[in-house]
């Protein structure tokens, strides 16, 4: 007999610097079936990233995400258009 079994649903979990309430972040966030959620996040200044490849992800990053987090939950916020 065949069982029908179901396949997981894909889920990653990762990190990338945002604004979030309009100061400069790490995000921790999980994605399930194309959809990112944020689950936890802390402050950090720019200071404290010496390295090429975090400046230049800092500022990639900071234009894509931008998040409000009030009343424990996140919402995301578009980006400012010029």
């Amino acid at each position: 007999m065949n069982k029908k079994t179901k396949e997981k649903e894909a889920e990653t979990s990762g990190w990338a610097f945002a604004i979030v309430n309009r100061k400069l972040s790490e995000i921790f966030f999980k994605v399930r079936n194309g959809k990112m959620s944020v689950y936890a996040h802390c402050y950090v200044e720019e200071s404290e990233y010496k390295a090429k490849w975090e400046k230049k992800a800092i500022q990639n990053d900071t234009e894509k995400y931008r998040f409000i987090w009030r009343n424990k939950e996140y919402k995301r916020v578009q980006p400012k258009t010029i």
